[in-house]
């Protein structure tokens, strides 16, 4: 039953497989849009604390320096 259920798109552009570490960045980037920018908001609709998100964050703009 698994196997039939519909897929997302986790390709990337390039054809290759994304990593779950990747679409966690972009789950996490969505959410932070949807809500406005608004961390603690974002933290609570993702189920992690804020700090825990914050932490994300930081690990994100580390990896672009």
């Amino acid at each position: 039953a698994l196997r039939e259920a519909a897929m997302p798109p986790f390709q990337k552009k390039n054809g290759g497989i994304a990593t779950l570490e990747a679409r966690e960045k972009e789950y996490i980037r969505w959410v932070l849009n949807e809500v406005g920018g608004n961390q603690t908001a974002a933290a609570q609709t993702l189920g992690i604390n804020r700090s825990s998100l914050w932490r994300k964050l930081k690990a994100y703009r580390d990896e672009n320096e």
